[in-house]
């Protein structure tokens, strides 16, 4: 299979959606957090392969969205002024290694790394929705952006 830019572009609005309702309708939210993680990176990929075929930044979400910005694919202004900022606050809720995380142990991981205060079901879930809406936040702008740039 040839990955190019409209196949990142697509794959990262399935995984986006494929997060949502792993998070809605299933609470698994190890999963739902590594998908919309993987929604970011896919939409990012995506906005990268319309100028530069020949990157490697593996899963290092934030050295795409700064490699973005160098290629001059974001709008200067109001707009994309806190794009990293964006990625950033994504990045810090995502491990690739959620990938193999059970709900339990990812939840216990968000605990223990300050991610979610308290033992509170309600807080686990309004963490995992806030993520997902960051997610959803950058997909949507970078989609946009695709949308312009191609």
């Amino acid at each position: 299979m040839q990955f190019g830019s409209d196949t990142y572009r697509k794959g990262a609005l399935e995984r986006l959606e494929d997060a949502r309702l792993l998070l809605v309708e299933h609470k698994r939210f190890a999963a739902s957090i590594y998908f919309g993680g993987l929604a970011v990176e896919g939409i990012l990929r995506s906005l990268l392969c319309l100028r530069d075929k020949a990157f490697d930044e593996r899963h290092d979400l934030y050295a795409i969205a700064k490699r973005i910005e160098y290629l001059g694919l974001l709008r200067k202004g109001d707009r994309d002024a806190d794009f990293r900022g964006r990625v950033q606050d994504v990045v810090r809720g995502w491990s690739n290694s959620l990938r193999f995380a059970s709900t339990i142990d990812a939840s216990r991981w968000l605990r223990v790394s300050k991610r979610v205060r308290n033992d509170d079901a309600g807080a686990l879930n309004k963490y995992c929705n806030d993520y997902w809406e960051a997610c959803e936040g950058v997909v949507n702008r970078c989609n946009l952006l695709w949308q312009h740039n191609r």
